[in-house]
This record gives C-alpha cells, structure tokens and sequence, in this order.
C-alpha cells in the first residue's frame, strides 16, 4: 500500500506536467518527455503496489465454498470498470483534458480512505481466523481487537482474552 500512495503522489506530478504543458504550448518537448516517462513510472509502481492485490486479497479472504464465484466476480469487476474506464477516458480528456488527471489524483486517496475504513485486516492471521472475521457482525473491528495468547506444557497456543 505504501507502494501505492508513492504512486498516487508521482500521478499529481503528472497533473502538474501535463497542467503546465497545456498552458504553456501544445508542443513543448521537454513537458511532454516528462509527462511520458512519468505515466511508465506510475504504471510501473501501480503494478508492483496495487495490481497484486487484485488477485491475493479475493483468494485470501474467501471461504473454500465460495471461492470459485468470488474468483470469478474479482475478475469480472475489474474488467468491466477497464472497459468503462477505455470508453470514457478519451472523451473525458477531449473535453476536460488535463483536468481529468487532477479527477483521477482525488479519487485514489478517496479509495484508499474506504479501503482503510471498510476492509478487514488480513495480515499475520490463519485462514480460520479469517473466515471468523468475515463471518463476524462487523469484520472491520473483529480484524483489529488484540488477542492475548499463551502457550501451555504441550506447546499449545492458548487464548487467554480478546483485548
């Protein structure tokens, strides 16, 4: 996630760029020069940041039951969001055009702002633990109470208490 924000912070330059560019000439070369090597940079990131969690996180979290149909719609929302995405965006610049990246910068911290208010935390705990936080009235605050563990003479983890 870290990752991910650097990349969101690089896309505002990419604004900037391409604010500055529009403003400035059509036909500046050293804008544009920057402008293109940093949307590979941005993309470079995005894909070592946030695309990996597109297939880990669904397989994560979903239950042996209902894996197959979970899989299936993780891959299916995102790929209709890119078609939207590939059919919208060309218009969008045409007709608010620079503007459109400062629409995608804003949006990325909202994103990032629900996952962080409404997404369980999965780290560091067993897949029946987390079957246990999904299953639970509300996943988001089971994923964050504190347990305190013990072990017995046999080796044993023992739970002493939810904190």
């Amino acid at each position: 996630m870290v990752i991910g924000t650097f990349s969101i912070i690089n896309f505002v330059w990419v604004a900037a760029i391409g604010a500055v560019s529009y403003q400035n000439s059509h036909h500046s070369i050293p804008a544009g020069n920057a402008f293109a090597a940093l949307v590979f940079f941005f993309n470079a990131v995005f894909a070592f940041g946030i695309t990996p969690l597109q297939a880990l996180y669904p397989v994560e979290v979903l239950s042996f039951e209902i894996r197959a149909k979970g899989m299936a719609f993780s891959q299916v929302a995102p790929q209709a969001a890119m078609l939207i995405n590939q059919l919208a965006y060309p218009v969008a610049l045409k007709n608010i055009g620079w503007r459109l990246y400062i629409v995608v910068a804003c949006w990325c911290p909202i994103r990032a702002f629900v996952v962080w208010l409404f997404i369980p935390e999965t780290k560091n705990r067993t897949l029946e633990e987390i079957d246990d936080i999904f299953n639970a009235p509300n996943p988001r605050n089971t994923s964050l109470m504190k347990k305190k563990l013990a072990v017995d003479g046999q080796g044993n983890i023992l739970e002493l208490e939810k904190i």
